[in-house]
């Protein structure tokens, strides 16, 4: 029989990852290719961890305008201010 009604998981402030490589305290963790979420401890490489799903974080961006309502994405690849590429900024 298919499921016809949404099951209540948990509250997603947090959620389980388990990482394929080490993530740090702070680190910037994209689940798939659009979900994005913060690490607020380190986690070893595959062993689950939780990554905090909302909040508000400060994080490198690059110097353009950003209006208030504007939508915004993490660019992986892409240098923090006055920073190297992938590096953890803190």
């Amino acid at each position: 029989m298919a499921q016809t009604a949404a099951i209540y998981r948990q509250l997603g402030d947090s959620i389980d990852h388990t990482p394929d490589s080490d993530v740090a305290a702070g680190q910037v963790v994209l689940i798939g290719t659009t979900f994005v979420a913060i690490a607020p401890v380190a986690i070893a490489s595959g062993v689950k961890g939780a990554v905090n799903a909302r909040g508000i974080w400060n994080v490198p961006k690059d110097n353009s305008d950003v209006a208030k309502g504007d939508p915004l994405y993490w660019d992986a690849n892409g240098s923090p201010v006055g920073g190297t590429a992938l590096s953890v900024v803190g």
